[in-house]
C-alpha cells in the first residue's frame, strides 16, 4: 500500500498512472476506514498494527500496474 510507504499522492499518481484527485478521493476513504484523520495517523496505526505494517513493505511496490491487473 503505497500510503503506508509515506508516498506523497503526486508519487502515487504517477505510480498508479490516475489522477491526484483519485488518490485523494480513494485515500480519504481508507482513512475512514481505518478511522483516522490522516495520513500520519494512518502511519502510526501501521506502526502500532502487524498486518498493516506487512503491507507497507516496499517488496509490494513495482509488481503489476492497475492496467496490468485488468488484463
Amino acid at each position: 500500500m503505497l500510503l503506508l510507504q509515506g508516498r506523497s499522492r503526486k508519487q502515487i499518481a504517477s505510480a498508479l498512472e490516475i489522477s491526484e484527485n483519485t488518490v485523494k478521493v480513494y485515500a480519504g476513504h481508507v482513512y475512514i476506514d481505518f478511522n483516522v484523520r490522516s495520513h500520519t495517523e494512518l502511519l502510526a496505526l501501521a506502526l502500532r498494527t502487524p498486518w498493516l505494517r506487512a503491507m507497507a513493505s516496499p517488496k509490494e511496490v513495482g509488481r503489476a500496474s492497475p492496467k496490468e491487473v485488468t488484463k
